[in-house]
């Protein structure tokens, strides 16, 4: 008798047998998901990884210019000439995209957000 009640009836049987079967049908659609969704984070990430180079790579030339232009001002007594002030406000404007491109990596490392696929 006390086996009789431990057994499954035919309906929850079946049940379960659907529920088997869905099982790895919705596993797969998970793992897609979560693939997708990590190829599309790492993705963004790595165009916003190429966008910081293309601004910090001129910033590094600039730096050069700048430090030769201020060894030759300093070695000669004169005051800093134009293009030394031309090439800071073009260093200085290209660091911002760049530094807000590492914040953006940040957030998407940090927060993980959730893209809805079409």
């Amino acid at each position: 008798m006390s086996t009789q009640i431990l057994q499954p009836e035919p309906r929850q049987r079946e049940l379960g047998r659907e529920l088997d079967r869905a099982a790895p049908a919705s596993f797969t659609r998970e793992l897609i998901h979560d693939c997708l969704f990590l190829g599309l984070v790492v993705l963004l990430s790595l165009i916003l990884y190429v966008f910081t180079g293309v601004f910090w790579l001129p910033v590094v030339w600039i730096q050069m210019q700048l430090r030769d232009i201020a060894r030759q001002a300093a070695a000669s007594g004169a005051p800093l000439p134009a293009r030394y002030h031309r090439l800071y406000w073009t260093w200085f404007a290209f660091g911002w995209p760049a530094f807000a491109a590492v914040l953006a990596i940040l957030w998407l490392m940090v927060v993980k957000p959730q893209f809805r696929l079409i």
